[in-house]
């Protein structure tokens, strides 16, 4: 289910230039492949998973959401972030009209702030946005 889940959500945000995140953060020349252009870049990141009972069970995802510009003037730079915030609502809004095969919604958590600040790329905005969706086998469904 967690597969598919992901492939779903991956299918759902790709409006966003949306990327599997695979330990992008862990050395910096990877994150200049996350922030081609001035557009933003979504990386999604399975996080964990725990079970309610012995049928369902939860998931958790991370959307990291990224933003730069090269340029040091403040104008620039609050353009980025703003149009980091924008593409956060967009997402949010397609997440919450979102119907998957699970049967379950996707529920937008917490957004919490990852890194702002002078990179080797320029300036950058990182933020993570937590998901959370509810799973169960879909034979279950007809035992409600």
């Amino acid at each position: 289910m967690l597969c598919k889940f992901e492939e779903e959500l991956l299918k759902l945000l790709e409006p966003f230039n949306v990327k599997v995140y695979l330990g992008e953060f862990e050395d910096t020349q990877n994150i200049a492949s996350c922030i081609n252009g001035l557009e933003p870049c979504v990386l999604v990141d399975f996080e964990s998973e725990s079970y309610k009972d012995l049928e369902n069970k939860t998931g958790i995802w991370k959307l990291y959401i990224l933003t730069h510009t090269s340029s040091k003037n403040p104008k620039h730079r609050i353009n980025a972030k703003h149009k980091l915030f924008k593409t956060l609502e967009q997402i949010d809004d397609v997440l919450k009209n979102a119907e998957l095969d699970n049967g379950f919604r996707i529920e937008p958590k917490d957004l919490k702030k990852v890194f702002e600040g002078v990179s080797d790329h320029g300036y950058l905005n990182i933020y993570a946005r937590t998901l959370q969706s509810n799973f169960l086998p879909k034979n279950d469904f007809l035992r409600i």
